[in-house]
């Protein structure tokens, strides 16, 4: 559920539809969004920077999109600690933005401080990522291009077969199966009754 989000289960249905960026599939960033919301993620002015980034994140270093979003949840947990091993592992986060979330915690400012803490996260991914995409080969470039594609033409293949024509052409199907059943049934008894003539 979207709630801690802020969004019901159909606008998290909508979000996901409208949001999620090429090679990730439509599903998958439904249910990844449902990790983030379990994850006790409450910041709705930065979900957009999130979902993107951490997209692209996934995409650029094959995380699964569920890992990356868990991630979120160490940042809420411990602004700094997470902070501060992601600035260890790639120095893309400046230390004087850490020391000021640290002021902000020590002040009583929790919301402000985590909230500040998931943006620096989320521009830090977003740049891990897309430094990442420069340094591919043409070959991989070109392999991760047929594979986008692919993705998107199955998550059309699955957003037709879930809307509305498809669903219910098959509930017109199912009643007339439904009604071609009585019809035989009805004329199984009555051939039973003649026989027994």
């Amino acid at each position: 559920s979207g709630a801690s989000i802020g969004m019901s289960a159909k606008q998290l249905i909508a979000y996901s539809e409208n949001n999620n960026i090429a090679g990730v599939s439509v599903n998958k960033l439904k249910e990844s969004l449902g990790t983030l919301a379990s994850e006790n993620f409450r910041y709705r002015d930065s979900l957009d920077l999130v979902v993107k980034s951490a997209q692209m994140y996934s995409k650029a270093t094959g995380t699964d999109l569920n890992d990356v979003m868990k991630k979120y949840g160490e940042v809420i947990k411990d602004p700094i600690k997470a902070l501060t091993e992601l600035t260890i592992a790639t120095g893309e986060v400046d230390i004087k933005t850490i020391e000021q979330i640290d002021t902000l915690l020590k002040a009583g400012k929790q919301y402000q401080a985590t909230k500040l803490a998931v943006d620096e996260y989320a521009k830090a991914q977003k740049r891990v990522a897309e430094e990442t995409t420069a340094s591919l080969s043409p070959m991989s470039s070109l392999w991760r291009i047929v594979k986008d594609q692919a993705s998107a033409a199955w998550d059309s293949i699955s957003k037709f077969a879930t809307s509305g024509v498809v669903v219910d052409g098959l509930k017109y199907i199912g009643i007339a199966l439904v009604s071609i059943y009585g019809v035989a049934k009805e004329l199984a008894i009555a051939f039973n009754a003649v026989g027994a003539m």
